[in-house]
This record gives structure tokens, C-alpha cells and sequence, in this order.
């Protein structure tokens, strides 16, 4: 198996895992659109959101260091909230409490399915870190994270719904200390 391929497999099949359970008390056709491994930063990694307001939710280990990030574009949030919670916001020019809220709860379990997997397979215990909402460009959303390990692998995800005619795609990642990665592949 090459390196990063086991990472790979293994973020699939556990957020494939927590989505086939999502699917059965929501609405919609959730699925991984794409997993990818490799060496990066969160700012790479949310570069995509420069120049737009998106919306996150994040977790950070400082006991390991590890970081997990689930961004949106807020283009997206309408079909996130229907096909999570069945009813679709309605757009503002800025993120409600309401979606934050909701996008709080999604991005703690999709992010701890693919933080649990990680530290499932290094036989690690460790306790969840609560859950943290920003909202900005990518460059205040890099900054919301606070210090990044030094050298990390990133995983990264896209996850993607179909929900009555619309449709989103969104990002996920875990910023994982190289040292641990090793142990992973």
C-alpha cells in the first residue's frame, strides 16, 4: 500500500460510514465526492474561499496538535440545512444563528467521524474538542485556526448532497502531524 493511500481509504470509508447513517434520518443523496492525502496547510486548503464570505466549523486537538475544518460556501448552506434538518433556510447576506447552529451540529459529526477513524486506528483515546464557528474569507477563517502543526498531512475530503433539485459541495479536512501520519501508513 502506498503512503497516504491507507489515509485515503481510511477517511472514506469512515465518513462513508457516518453519511449512510445521516442519509437514513435526512433528506437527500449524501456521498463523498473525493478524498485526497498530501502534504499541505489550511490556508492551501481553504484558498478555494478567498475573495467570498464562507462558513466553518472546526475542532482543534491541542493535545495531539491535530485540526479538522469543515468549510461551506453559504451559497450552499439552503440545500445543507434541507436535506440535514429538512427545512431550507432562506439566504441572507450573512450567516444566521439558525445556520450556525445547524452547521455546528453537522460539522461535529461529520468532522469527529473523521477524526474517530484517525485515532480509532493510532489506538489513541482522546476527548472531542468542542466544535468552533467562524465565518469570513479564507484568510480570516486560516486565522480563526490558530497555529497549525508544523509539518502536517492533510486529508481532505469533499462531501457532496443532492436534496430535491439543489445540490451542495463542501469541504473537509484534518490537518494531521506528520509523526502521526507515519504511524497511519
Amino acid at each position: 500500500m502506498t503512503p497516504g493511500n491507507k489515509l485515503e481509504i481510511l477517511a472514506l470509508l469512515s465518513l462513508e460510514r457516518c453519511l449512510l447513517r445521516i442519509s437514513r434520518i435526512s433528506t437527500g443523496s449524501w456521498r463523498v465526492a473525493g478524498v485526497k492525502v498530501g502534504p499541505g496547510s489550511a490556508a492551501g486548503e481553504l484558498a478555494g474561499y478567498a475573495g467570498t464570505e464562507a462558513a466553518a466549523v472546526y475542532m482543534v486537538m491541542d493535545s495531539l496538535p491535530m485540526t479538522a475544518v469543515m468549510a461551506a460556501s453559504p451559497a450552499d448552506i439552503e440545500c445543507l440545512s434541507k436535506g440535514y434538518t429538512g427545512h431550507g433556510f432562506p439566504r441572507g447576506a450573512r450567516v444566521t444563528p439558525a445556520e450556525e447552529i445547524m452547521l455546528t451540529e453537522l460539522g461535529n459529526i461529520l468532522l469527529n467521524a473523521l477524526i474517530n477513524g484517525l485515532l480509532n486506528e493510532l489506538k489513541i483515546t482522546l476527548l472531542p474538542a468542542l466544535p468552533r464557528f467562524a465565518a469570513g474569507d479564507a484568510a480570516s477563517l486560516t486565522a480563526a485556526l490558530g497555529p497549525a502543526p508544523e509539518a502536517a498531512r492533510v486529508i481532505a475530503a469533499k462531501l457532496a448532497l443532492d436534496c430535491g433539485g439543489s445540490s451542495a459541495e463542501w469541504d473537509l479536512f484534518v490537518l494531521l502531524p506528520e509523526d502521526l501520519a507515519r504511524r497511519l501508513d
